[in-house]
């Protein structure tokens, strides 16, 4: 079934929320691309709000209407026409009526699917708050063309600690980024190879100091697997030894 086309209408900026899930970050050169473009051609196209739920916390959505997609968008938009006080929207509508915080969070995540910009810790949490609103799996499957496998690992990262969890907002203006700052690398792998990974991980992890956490163990192991691989691999013992 397909869904009534949406309301265009030009709407205060003011009026406008951005969303709290937006699993969605732009490098800063892609943004300084976006708003130099802007700057030459002017904004064209939509942003995509929905109106807010009858219901919702005014404390968390203040104003009547909520961003779906286009935040990076707004923020330049504002940034080269701090003048403006409205801009052109599409209200979005759902399965029965104006679109709802549950599809739009569906809606968000599919369109940072197909945009490929996405921090896997806020696509966890978006899709987490997709399936605690009683989204099934098959459903997000459908909506966004994700695949199973690739919404599973995306949960994973729910489950580490907040101390393996490093910031995705990069270095701060003007301060070095350290060569110890930690990324996470994010990849799918059928569940039949997972447990050869980890026996492999875990034979090489007996080789560390057990004062190590876990989570800078496997990442750890896995560089010196790669080393091992590459052959830029030397064992501490045989560097000592060289020294002597």
């Amino acid at each position: 079934m397909s869904l009534p086309d949406p309301e265009i209408k030009r709407i205060k900026i003011t009026d406008i929320s951005f969303n709290d899930y937006n699993p969605q970050e732009m490098p800063k050169e892609k943004y300084q691309g976006l708003v130099g473009h802007l700057r030459a051609v002017g904004f064209s196209g939509t942003l995509h709000v929905r109106p807010r739920e009858e219901g919702e916390d005014p404390e968390t959505i203040k104003t009547p209407y909520v961003l779906v997609d286009g935040e990076h968008r707004l923020r330049a938009f504002m940034e080269v026409f701090p003048e403006a006080t409205e801009i052109e929207c599409s209200i979005m509508r759902g399965k029965n009526g104006y679109m709802t915080r549950k599809e739009a969070i569906v809606s968000t995540i599919a369109f940072n699917f197909q945009h490929g910009e996405e921090n896997p810790i806020k696509m966890a949490q978006a899709l987490r708050l997709a399936i605690d609103g009683g989204m099934l799996v098959e459903d997000i499957e459908d909506l966004t063309g994700m695949k199973r496998n690739r919404i599973e690992a995306f949960m994973e990262f729910e489950k580490l600690p907040a101390t393996a969890i490093p910031s995705f907002d990069g270095p701060q203006e003007g301060l070095p980024k350290l060569k110890g700052d930690p990324i996470i690398l994010a990849f799918a792998i059928y569940p039949e190879d997972r447990a050869l990974i980890e026996k492999a991980l875990s034979q090489q992890q007996k080789h560390l100091s057990p004062d190590t956490a876990i989570e800078e163990e496997k990442g750890k192991c896995l560089v010196i697997l790669c080393q091992k691989v590459l052959g830029e691999f030397v064992e501490e013992t045989q560097q000592a030894e060289g020294e002597k």
